[in-house]
Order: structure tokens, then sequence, then C-alpha cells
């Protein structure tokens, strides 16, 4: 770099500073240490590196950047201001303005692939878009860019990062680059007071390139352009200072003090940034900015062409239809699931599956369809036991192009990607989930799953029976139009029934509907799962039966609840839909038996006769 660049390098970081300072005193907010432990990381990043277009956000080729660290977002809107993405207005309203929320939001027009996840999930959200790319380059030649990750020392301490770094680094996604601002605080205790890892050594275990460097810019932008032409992913892990020039520097109170006018007047004397305003900057900077971006836009944008192969993957708003489905061997919901998926795999390539456990829903036909480093080809990912990463991983994969991710997993495990879920629905993404219930044995995780499903607002559990069933549901989470995550409950041991023929696909996609219907009789509800059962009861009673597959559309269909039984092997007791809630977990208690009673069809006949007899 020319001494006129290193000059502008130190006022463009000097600025960033300055700036974010004022916008976290005028706010009245604290985490200003990591603001500015975090400028040289900015500017080089997004003056040298960061390739986008101002003028067209949505260009599919842009460099992806997550910012995992909420702590750094003042830092950050003042890094986009120097580039004219944003204004001084948006920096003098932080906090109000939707250009400058306090917590991240999902909006290209901050270059912000995702906005604020707790827990490290945004961390995930990263890794998800670097597989996309890869997996899109794959096909198209002219996909070829970086995703960026910008993290800190606790990001490094969760759980779900270390699967999702691990997995990062078994599938080699050469095009990742997370950037590691560790200052070795914590907003509670210095890192190494809690972590002892040798942390080279363990990164370059697992698949990565490792660099640690100090905090300069010249050690920044050769560790980042090595980074670029690596054949592996990489970590850079920055020796940041937490409140630097403060009188908090490199302490926890760093986090938790809040930055007066007189400790900016003191920052400000050893800085170069010298306005009297501090949300102010220079006209050079602006220009400074402005041309290396132009240059970036000469180097990659105008010279990029999009194949009409690649716009049509892009564009496909695709409908799959399963009409064509030869389901005569099918047994139970494992053969159902297998091949419907096998059947959408197959025929559209915007489809991709996600599970820990192939063998837990779906039987891959064919094995070069695993996507890998040597395989990138494939559209199905395994993550082995990285039961924490999985959603968030999958929201990241989703929110790169369009891709449409189905995620397959045991109900018992369901309750790790609850938040992934509730994500999704945050910022409009429509992921089909596949929990799958083992009958073989009792596990409190169901139940607990079960019920954390229940509560998440506007999405509810489908729990299809039947074959016509299975292939509405499928239907219905692909073409939705709503952009909201779906859940099918699928039961590995359950076998197909085909008890009842008269289906109707508009009465089962409006939620729930009377498979048996006597008049003025008792009506008995439940869920797909346990359809075999009750409808026998049913049957045998001369009683109506209502089958729920959607739980939310239950409104949509008139009965009397006074005279309902709501039968469930699970406990959706709290749903309140009936008079009476029968379930596994209660029924003993119910029926007053001294001993406990199988929950079987026909001690489940005598009970709903019991409270019929009462009633009447």
């Amino acid at each position: 770099m020319s001494k006129l660049n290193k000059k502008l390098d130190q006022l463009a970081v000097d600025s960033i500073k300055m700036n974010a300072c004022a916008m976290i005193e005028k706010f009245g907010s604290r985490n200003y240490g990591s603001s500015i432990a975090a400028t040289k990381l900015l500017h080089t990043l997004i003056f040298y590196h960061l390739v986008f277009n101002p003028n067209d956000l949505n260009w599919v080729n842009r460099d992806r950047l997550i910012i995992s660290d909420q702590q750094i977002l003042p830092a950050y809107y003042a890094a986009l201001r120097l580039c004219s993405i944003i204004s001084k207005s948006d920096l003098e309203n932080y906090g109000k303005s939707e250009n400058t929320p306090y917590f991240l939001s999902t909006s290209k027009q901050t270059l912000t692939e995702v906005g604020f996840n707790s827990n490290g999930s945004a961390f995930c959200n990263g890794i998800g878009l670097a597989i996309a790319e890869t997996m899109l380059a794959n096909e198209h030649e002219e996909i070829n860019h970086k995703t960026y990750i910008i993290c800190n020392d606790e990001d490094m301490q969760r759980g779900n990062v270390q699967e999702a770094l691990s997995l990062a680094g078994t599938l080699k996604l050469k095009n990742l680059i997370i950037l590691y601002s560790s200052t070795e605080i914590s907003k509670d205790s210095f890192t190494y007071s809690v972590n002892h890892e040798k942390t080279r050594a363990k990164y370059q275990a697992m698949g990565f390139n490792y660099h640690q460097i100090n905090d300069e810019i010249k050690s920044i932008n050769k560790a980042i352009k090595l980074a670029k032409s690596s054949h592996k992913p990489t970590l850079i892990e920055i020796n940041t200072v937490l409140a630097k020039g403060t009188p908090y520097e490199n302490t926890i109170n760093g986090f938790h003090n809040k930055i007066t006018k007189h400790d900016i007047s003191n920052l400000k004397d050893t800085l170069l940034f010298k306005k009297s305003d501090n949300l102010e900057t220079y006209s050079d900077l602006l220009d400074y900015y402005k041309n290396k971006i132009d240059q970036k836009i000469a180097s990659h944008y105008n010279n990029w062409n999009c194949s009409s192969k690649l716009e049509q993957f892009l564009s496909n708003d695709f409908m799959i239809n399963l009409n064509d489905l030869n389901t005569r061997k099918i047994d139970g919901d494992n053969d159902l699931y297998s091949l419907i998926i096998n059947n959408i795999s197959t025929k559209y390539s915007n489809i991709v599956f996600c599970s820990p456990n192939m063998e837990n829903i779906t039987k891959i036909k064919n094995i070069s369809n695993v996507y890998a480093f040597n395989n990138k080809s494939g559209r199905n990912i395994y993550f082995g036991e990285r039961h924490n990463c999985i959603g968030s991983v999958a929201n990241g994969i989703s929110l790169h192009s369009n891709f449409r991710p189905i995620i397959s997993t045991l109900l018992e495990y369901a309750h790790n990607s609850i938040q992934a879920i509730i994500e999704a629905k945050k910022i409009s993404l429509n992921p089909l989930y596949i929990f799958t219930k083992n009958t073989n044995y009792e596990n409190t995780d169901i139940t607990n799953s079960l019920n954390l499903i229940k509560d998440i607002d506007s999405i509810c559990p489908i729990t299809p029976y039947g074959i016509e069933e299975v292939k509405t549901c499928f239907e219905n989470a692909i073409n939705t139009s709503k952009n909201l995550p779906s859940i099918l409950i699928a039961d590995a041991k359950k076998k197909i029934t085909n008890k009842f023929t008269n289906f109707d696909k508009s009465k089962f996609s409006s939620g729930s509907y009377y498979a048996v219907n006597h008049p003025n009789s008792y009506t008995l509800i439940c869920s797909g799962l346990d359809f075999n059962l009750v409808y026998e009861i049913a049957q045998n009673l001369k009683l109506s039966l209502i089958v729920v597959n959607d739980f939310c559309g239950l409104k949509n269909t008139k009965y009397n609840i006074d005279k309902s039984i709501f039968i469930s092997t699970d406990d959706f007791s709290n749903l309140n839909i009936a008079k009476h809630n029968v379930n596994k977990f209660n029924f003993t208690k119910l029926f007053k038996a001294k001993d406990t009673l199988e929950f079987n069809k026909e001690n489940l006949t005598k009970f709903i006769e019991e409270i019929i007899k009462k009633q009447n």
C-alpha cells in the first residue's frame, strides 16, 4: 500500500471509530468497546475485499457477509456510511432509522444477509450460505463469490458454532473466510479463564487454514488475500483490543460502562479525525471509498454474465406434483417419505435435503447424490450428530438464492431446531421440517419437543396418516405462497392405512375434516398419528371423527365442543380443543385405575362409553 493509502486508511479507521462512539453515546447504550476493536477489521474487509454493487444489491454473485457479533454494529454502520450506502441522518438516528436498527435486521440495503440471531445462529447461517455457494458454483461456473463471517470470543465458545465449524472443515468450504475479533475478553470473564484450548491445532485439525495476526490493516489485508486463494476454509484470529484508547481499555468494563463525551474527546485527541461534529466524515474518504467500489465493480460486476441456465434456476418458482408417484409397494411412513423425497430431489434441482441420519427417513437410492468435498453435485447433506446447528445452517442455504431445504431428524431432537424455525418465520423463509417419531420406546424429549413445536406462533405441526394425505402435505409445503416453515410429523413404525378412501384434498388442506360423520353423536378428534386407532373406535361406536392434520385449521370445522373427545398418544392437552382430552400420559388417572392401563383400542372404547353414559 502506498503512503497516501496508509494515511487515508488510518483516517477511515478513525472516522469509523469516532462515528461509532458518537452514535453509542447519543443512544445511551454500552458495548462501545467491541465497536472500537473492530474498526480496522471492518475497514480492511469492506474497502479492500468485499465485492458488491450498491446499484444491484440482489446480484447473486455478490460476496455474502454475516455480522455474528451484534456489538460491532455501530462501527459497521459507520463503515457503510463511507460506502454512501447509508447517510449521516441514519447515523444520527441510530436505533430508530430502518437502516441503522439497534438489533441488526435482514436487509439488502445494509448488505446484511440475515438479521441478528441469538446464540450463534447467525454464524451457522453463514456456513449454510457457503454451502449453497459451493453447490451453485458446481453447476454454474459464473458463481465464485466469498462468504465472510465476523465473530467474537463468545461466538467461538458456542456449541452450535463449533458444530458448524466442524461441518465447514469436513466439507472443505474454500470460499468461507471467518474473521474472529479476539479481544480475549467476554462480558463476564477473560477468555483464558474458561478456555485453555490450543486453537491453532484445533482448527487446523478441523480442516481450516488458521492465521493469528495483529490488529493492523496490512496484516489483515494479507491474511484475507491468502484466504481468498486457499483450497480450504480459513479462520483469521485478529488480536484486537477492547475499548482501546478509553479508560476501560482491555477490561470487562468495556462491555458494561457507557462512554461519555469526555471519553470521546480524549480519544479524539489521539486520532487523525478532527471534525467538530463527531458524526461527520471527510469528503476525501467518501471519494476514496467510491473509487475503490467502482474499481471492484469494473473488475467483478461489469464483466460478469448470467447464463440462461442460472437465470432459469434463480427464477424457478417450481410447483411439485406427485400424481405420478407409484405407491403400490409402500408399506409405511419410512418407505413413503423416502420415495417422495427421492422423487422431488430428482426432478427439482432447488431441493436440498439435510439430515443427521439419512436412514432416519430417507433411503438414498444413489449414493453419488450425497454432498461431500469431492462430490459437490450432491444435494443431500449428512450432518452426523450436529443437531444444534442443522436448522440454522439450512436457513443459510435457503437465504442464498433459490434453494429449498428439507430438514429431517428424529422428533426427540426437534428441540434443537426450534430457534431456527422461529428465525425462519421471522425472516420469511419456508423450509420443510420432517420430525420422525420413533415408537419403539418412551422418551421425554419427544413430549418436550412436541410442546415446543406447538408453542411456535402461526406454525402448526401437520400429522398426515395415509398416502394421499402425505403427498398432499408435501405439495402444500413446497408449493405454498406463505413464507413460513412447514412441519410434518411422521411415525417411523406406522403402517400406511387404506381404511379411509373418501379423501378430499381441499378439505384436508384446510386443516381438518370429518373422516366419519354421524349427526347428533359424540365427536372424536385425533391427529393423523393416531388415525388407525381412533378410526376403528369411531366406526364401532358410530361416533363422528374429525381428523386434524393442522391444528390451526380446526377452527374451520364445526363441531359441538361440549360433546367432543380429543384422543392423542402424545400430550396435546394444552390445545383446549375438546371437552375431554385423553392421552397416554393422563389415561390411567382419568380412568381412575389403580394400575397403569395400556393405551389401546379396548381400554379407550370402555373409557369413551363411560364418558358418553355419564353425560347422557
